[in-house]
């Protein structure tokens, strides 16, 4: 891995943020309003 590139993944304090493609991390309501994922808990 090159310096340039960085992790999806980063350490605070109390808590590891991931980052999601945005096609896996939204999704649609059943009227087809688009809703973007804010927080997604792991499963």
């Amino acid at each position: 891995m090159s310096d340039d590139q960085k992790l999806p993944i980063k350490m605070l304090n109390d808590r590891l943020l991931v980052k999601i493609p945005t096609s896996e991390g939204e999704r649609r309501s059943g009227g087809g309003i688009l809703i973007p994922a804010t927080a997604q808990v792991a499963k």
